[in-house]
């Protein structure tokens, strides 16, 4: 089986969990699995495994010049993880944006072909573009390394992701300092992701955090080269909250993990992540000017942080690849034309 995606670069969700789903494909059917990308120059691997018959999972991120043939002429499984709404890069950068609407029109001409949703937040986006085909499926937590770290002696928040506009970083960073002045105590706010050198947001963003410092109350520390998986989960583990102000997200894979890692997660009303994580932790839209507070109620209180961590540890359980490896088989086996493996072969 062959997992394709357009990139392999540090940060790249859908290259992550291609990874994670080849792993529990394996465990879970005995069968070979392969992760190849378009930036490796594996593209005519693909096309060979494509006219082989080859079963090939397509971990779809936005508009992908190699579908407009490939998708019509064969007939792979496609992953869909999300497309961030344009509107969200039309002042920064203009060509996400265009490539976000792109997108959008290419699923509708794919609305036929076999589509996997991660979650159902995504499953119904697919369902209102017209898709008629959709399985629902979900994102992967790797089990294979918990953390031992001590959580710090002060305060210490720490975010993930891509730092582009609908993360909304600015109001984070007003959130967490907000915090700080509320408990009378100065907080480090950790940020791990990389940003377009060039672009306005990201300037915006380095602009912002030079201010914040210069104020004193809040430690900025901002991670633009790439973490292992190990050293991002100690630093979940050694934090007291992951924080997220975002305003669009497809799943919520960063909040997990750091749940998964003892750190229990806040964030606004973003989408699919309440969804995710049932509602616990959610700061609804209507109420985001009162984030500081309730991530300073939560910094203030470790009997708060641990039954929050109780509520959404017991729900991010269902998303463990050992959890998954007994599931993927009922929801994928029919279309990937390959037998289940003898259970001692799993």
């Amino acid at each position: 089986i062959v997992n394709w995606v357009q990139s392999s670069r540090g940060f790249n969700s859908l290259y992550l969990q291609a990874e994670a789903l080849a792993g529990i494909l394996k465990a879970a059917l005995g069968v070979e699995t392969h992760v190849w990308a378009a930036d490796r120059r594996e593209t005519r691997k693909l096309l060979k495994a494509l006219v082989s018959g080859m079963p090939v999972i397509w971990h779809y991120g936005g508009f992908d010049p190699l579908l407009l043939l490939t998708g019509w002429l064969y007939d792979p499984i496609l992953i869909y993880q999300n497309i961030t709404p344009a509107r969200f890069f039309w002042r920064s950068d203009p060509l996400v944006g265009l490539r976000a609407v792109a997108g959008r029109i290419q699923v509708r001409m794919l609305h036929r072909k076999r589509w996997v949703a991660m979650g159902r937040y995504n499953e119904e986006e697919l369902v209102r573009l017209g898709c008629t085909n959709v399985k629902c499926w979900t994102n992967a937590l790797a089990t294979d390394y918990r953390s031992d770290s001590t959580k710090t002696r002060s305060p210490q928040v720490v975010f993930a992701g891509r730092i582009v506009e609908n993360k909304n970083c600015l109001e984070l960073i007003e959130g967490v300092e907000r915090a700080a002045d509320v408990l009378k105590v100065p907080v480090r706010l950790v940020i791990v992701g990389s940003a377009k050198k060039v672009s306005r947001y990201s300037r915006g963003l380095a602009r912002g955090l030079q201010e914040v410092r210069e104020r004193g109350r809040v430690e900025c520390i901002w991670h633009e080269s790439r973490l292992s998986r190990r050293e991002l989960s100690d630093l979940y583990a050694e934090s007291w909250l992951f924080v997220s102000a975002s305003l669009h997200e497809g799943f919520g894979l960063p909040h997990c993990e750091a749940i998964l890692q003892g750190t229990p997660a806040t964030y606004l009303e973003c989408g699919a992540t309440e969804e995710v994580l049932e509602g616990h932790g959610m700061v609804p839209l209507n109420r985001r000017s009162g984030f500081g507070d309730a991530i300073a109620r939560l910094l203030d209180s470790v009997v708060e942080r641990e039954a929050l961590l109780r509520l959404q540890a017991e729900v991010v359980e269902q998303y463990t690849d050992v959890a998954l490896v007994r599931r993927v088989g009922d929801v994928l086996l029919p279309w990937l034309r390959v037998e289940r493996a003898p259970a001692s072969s799993a």
